[in-house]
């Protein structure tokens, strides 16, 4: 079979917005054989009749390839008389004629190796001939049965001069001329016409049909471009006073943005690309171009029309500190968030970041950590936990760190503008700037839901000591309505080897399991099981930290102690028992006790001072 397989570089299409213009083309379009439809910017459209091959060659219908390239309906136009095809590009005018085979641009004849024929009362031809003329190079995949037909990334004059025009047609103002043989960068097409990109930075339009796609992208051409270019688009992203960067996702292959206020989307270099307004809906979604090794770009949709394909990073930036966007599709449900949102590609994926006030960051995070009907005091301890967490890592992770902080347990849960509320939003304001410090430095201020009655040392439950934690009764935990009392979870023995062996253990038979060391507070910190290994070896097996054997079999938190059951008869272990209090690590900050301190009266200074007895409080 006769193949069109034609390369494609690797280039980003850099697409702009004019209002009134032609409609722009995708910058792909699929047929596949035997399918009575054709795909473009991931939607399908019916077709009347489906592609079909013959004599190795692929016949599709020219009046839908005109269609998908951009050409309106009503400059389709069919004389039954003479059998003729006539596509009016708003300038250049394309005739085809059934049965002779040859391509008329204007009065221009160009033989084509193959004659337009009819079938099903549609007129059909190679896709080949028709794309190039309006722009686009096709792409034959025979083993899936696939026609391709992609804009390319550069083209060339054919003409003696070409006119370099203000939009995609001849009633456009005339800006300056290109010359026989230059080579154009492409960005846009729009019904037989591209929009391209001179060496200068300036744009314009000119007509397909005299130029020549090309598979390669080279250095653009001077032309002789007039002044009369648009002015870029001014456009200044608000400068937060202490900006933090989130992480939102990384594994969205699509998502729609509705901003509210004053919104730009920019480049990696800070370009201004579009400017937006409130309720523009923008959809972000990653394709892979027909490369080797499928290379993936972004692509941007603004109100159903296509802005362009970019390789990122991109940002939707806000003007105003009040600005805000509304996140859906994938893992997003209308989930709102103030400030900037960056966009990566992550390989195949999205990768979202939200760039916002510190302040801004902290009243969506309070909630989602601590109840926002709890008492103030308590709330604005948290906020100050939380914002020295923040900026602990924030300084950690530096500047130049795509992002600093998780939107999840790992670091914090952020839930954005959904997640905030009126009483935790006014403990942050209320605290705003403060932080605990030590040594001079924001401390990682760790909390945990429930500390069971006691604090531990950092080095019982991690490895390294924190100089600003404790280990020491906490009679505020254990307040009304605190449901982390009096857990216990049992394992068998080869319950204890599938968690051992699921952590890379070669631990195949339990035979018992030790207590080996405890924490400052008595819970228990380190294990040692005793089993045989894959061999039948004879193999011990230690365990710690606190946190990490509680991790291993998934307990609320360090347990208080270890309860085993043994055969009475043959003397080997049955089953072990964890009992324990509290949720989490057991480190810094309990919130049932910073509620139960709040209740009687403490202040958060005070919550702080009990709970972070080696840090200072101070303000930024």
């Amino acid at each position: 079979m006769r193949r069109w397989l034609l390369g494609f570089s690797i280039f980003f299409l850099l697409f702009t917005v004019g209002a009134g213009w032609a409609r722009a083309a995708p910058a792909e379009i699929i047929f596949r054989i035997g399918q009575k439809y054709y795909e473009a910017e991931g939607q399908k459209y019916p077709m009347d009749v489906a592609p079909f091959l013959e004599r190795d060659r692929t016949y599709v219908p020219v009046r839908y390839l005109a269609y998908a390239l951009g050409v309106s309906e009503q400059k389709v136009n069919w004389n039954a008389a003479t059998k003729t095809v006539t596509l009016d590009l708003d300038g250049p005018v394309l005739k085809l004629v059934v049965g002779e085979p040859a391509l008329w641009i204007d009065n221009e004849r160009r033989e084509i190796d193959v004659a337009p024929l009819i079938y099903q009362d549609r007129t059909m031809l190679p896709a080949r001939f028709v794309a190039e003329a309006l722009g686009y190079v096709v792409n034959w995949e025979a083993d899936t049965q696939t026609v391709r037909v992609v804009l390319p990334p550069a083209a060339k004059v054919l003409a003696t001069a070409l006119n370099l025009r203000t939009g995609p047609g001849i009633s456009y103002g005339i800006k300056g001329r290109v010359e026989k043989g230059e080579v154009l960068r492409v960005l846009k097409a729009a019904s037989g016409w591209y929009q391209v990109q001179l060496e200068n930075g300036r744009e314009g339009w000119v007509a397909t049909p005299y130029t020549e796609p090309l598979l390669t992208s080279p250095p653009v051409s001077r032309g002789t471009g007039g002044s009369n270019d648009p002015e870029p688009l001014e456009f200044s992203p608000y400068r937060f006073d202490q900006p933090v960067r989130v992480l939102l996702s990384q594994g969205e292959t699509a998502v729609k943005v509705v901003p509210s206020g004053s919104y730009a989307l920019l480049d990696g270099a800070g370009k201004t690309l579009v400017l937006l307004s409130s309720g523009d809906v923008v959809i972000f979604s990653v394709v892979t171009l027909p490369l080797p090794g499928g290379v993936s770009a972004i692509q941007v949709d603004k109100n159903r029309g296509t802005i362009g394909l970019y390789p990122g990073p991109l940002v939707l930036a806000t003007s105003q500190k009040e600005g805000w966007f509304a996140l859906s599709g994938g893992s997003f449900s209308g989930q709102r968030y103030r400030g900037h949102l960056r966009l990566d590609l992550d390989g195949n994926a999205l990768r979202l970041i939200n760039e916002l006030d510190m302040e801004d960051y902290l009243k969506g995070v309070v909630p989602g950590e601590m109840p926002a009907s709890w008492p103030l005091e308590a709330l604005k301890a948290q906020a100050v936990a939380a914002r020295s967490y923040a900026w602990c890592k924030v300084e950690k992770a530096g500047t130049q760190a795509p992002y600093q902080l998780l939107s999840d347990t790992r670091d914090q849960v952020y839930g954005g503008m959904n997640y905030e509320q009126p009483n935790s939003s006014r403990a942050v304001e209320e605290t705003r700037g403060e932080v605990l410090l030590c040594g001079g430095k924001p401390v990682a201020a760790y909390f945990c839901s429930s500390d069971g009655g006691y604090t531990e040392r950092a080095e019982d439950v991690w490895r390294y000591p924190c100089d600003y934690l404790a280990a020491r009764p906490d009679p505020y935990d254990h307040v009304s309505g605190n449901p982390h009392y009096g857990w216990q979870e049992s394992f068998t023995p080869d319950q204890v080897a599938s968690r051992l062996i699921q952590r890379g253990y070669d631990v195949t038979v339990v035979e018992d399991v030790y207590v080996v060391e405890r924490t400052a507070t008595g819970r228990v910190k380190v294990l040692e099981v005793l089993g045989r290994n894959g061999s039948g070896q004879m193999v011990r097996q230690k365990l710690g930290n606190a946190d990490y054997v509680r991790i291993v079999f998934g307990l609320k938190a360090p347990a208080s102690d270890m309860i085993k059951v043994y055969d009475p008869a043959t003397g080997k272990l049955l089953r072990i028992t964890f009992t324990g209090d509290g949720w989490g690590h057991c480190l810094g900050m309990s919130q049932w006790g910073a509620r139960g301190m709040a209740e009687r009266g403490f202040s958060y200074r005070d919550i702080l001072a009990f709970y972070y007895p080696g840090a200072k409080l101070a303000k930024l």
